[in-house]
């Protein structure tokens, strides 16, 4: 919720404190420690929820209730890491305002100190895109928070992304996979295979701490099961070995079958460490063969190749697709529905969803759309 901009009064102390920690809106080095991590609000207001403001879109948005100083908003970041910058942003479009607001860590979620105290902060599209960024000395902090006590623009604390930065956050993760293993190594038709997958961080940086390396496994183009289960920090130069965990049918092996078939290791396959500096290299292909019969069954046939396989669909037509169900999306959200499931609400012009579908054969066919609204039009 935007409101129109009202003349402000900085007295000469809040300048100083300004000029120490405001520094130029210059992107931050090294990964983003509270990208997609917990994140909780003391209060909001309408849908401008707390999990807007580190979901990696400046278009949505976490606004604080109105007039209900303070705002607050605090990031988990999973374990406590070494700190010493955060970064606010607001939508570049907006326009410019001044926020006040302090930065405050906590390493068990209960008691807070003060990593930089209460200071009125300018957005400006034109000068900082509107970006603020604020430096404090090294401090080891698990949960970080703004407290929010004035804003120009609105009636309540407004951030768009939320970003906390490390000072030895030099250089970009880039994740490959270098290695695909099965178990067991000779399967014969019928028998439940696991895959694993070797992963390595080739790239300048680590990887986030309490951010999720998956790895999805999938046979000649379908996905059959995934490894979601490590959150440790990957450093530049290690590897790691990731197991299949769960799958689409909550199972982690695949039922091999008679054959030659491919199959592809695709790490960070949704995008959770977005800041690689290659994310074009994330897949790796092997062939193998499963002979017809238990008692004939050849060693498999590993052929690495260097294609990339596309992302697969579970979605087929013609079928039923559930509209919360979308592979992209910009802008929108969802909510709980009537029937205990959700719905896609909160969409505004230029908002957009994009859906990966299988047409299982060439035709024409009709779509019939169920829209949820609470006017009578179904506008």
């Amino acid at each position: 919720m935007r409101f129109k901009q009202f003349k402000w009064v900085v007295f000469p102390l809040c300048l100083v404190i300004i000029s120490f920690f405001l520094l130029p809106a210059s992107p931050a080095a090294g990964p983003n420690l509270a990208l997609s991590q917990p994140i909780t609000a003391n209060n909001y207001t309408q849908n401008y929820v707390a999990t807007n403001a580190n979901d990696g879109n400046v278009n949505t948005y976490w606004e604080g209730a109105p007039n209900a100083y303070p705002n607050t908003l605090t990031v988990d970041l999973g374990s406590s890491q070494t700190i010493s910058n955060v970064v606010v942003k607001l939508n570049s479009s907006w326009g410019t305002r001044t926020q006040t607001f302090a930065v405050l860590g906590s390493t068990n979620g209960s008691t807070y100190t003060t990593l930089v105290g209460s200071a009125t902060y300018t957005f400006n599209p034109a000068t900082n895109s509107n970006t603020v960024s604020v430096t404090f000395n090294n401090s080891s902090q698990r949960y970080v928070r703004l407290n929010f006590t004035a804003n120009s623009g609105a009636t309540g604390g407004q951030v768009a992304e939320f970003e906390v930065y490390g000072p030895d956050a030099t250089g970009t993760p880039d994740l490959i996979v270098t290695d695909i293993t099965m178990s067991p190594a000779n399967p014969a038709p019928g028998n439940a295979v696991r895959f694993s997958a070797v992963v390595k961080n080739q790239g300048t940086g680590a990887t986030p701490g309490g951010t999720i390396i998956g790895v999805s496994f999938l046979v000649d183009g379908t996905q059959v099961n995934w490894s979601d289960t490590y959150t440790s920090s990957l450093a530049a130069g290690a590897s790691v070995t990731l197991t299949a965990n769960s799958g689409p049918s909550s199972s982690a092996t695949w039922t091999a079958t008679a054959g030659t078939h491919t199959v592809t290791a695709w790490v960070d396959d949704v995008n959770r460490i977005p800041n690689e500096s290659n994310e074009n290299n994330n897949q790796y292909s092997k062939n193998f063969t499963v002979g017809s019969t238990a008692t004939a069954t050849p060693t498999p046939t590993w052929a690495a190749t260097a294609t990339p396989t596309p992302p697969p669909s579970t979605k087929v037509i013609p079928g039923k697709i559930e509209a919360e169900n979308y592979d992209a999306m910009s802008g929108i959200q969802t909510e709980v529905c009537s029937e205990g499931t959700q719905n896609v609400g909160w969409i505004d012009a230029n908002d957009w969803l994009d859906y990966n579908v299988t047409v299982q054969s060439t035709g024409a066919y009709r779509i019939d759309y169920r829209v949820a609204s609470p006017n009578t039009t179904g506008r």
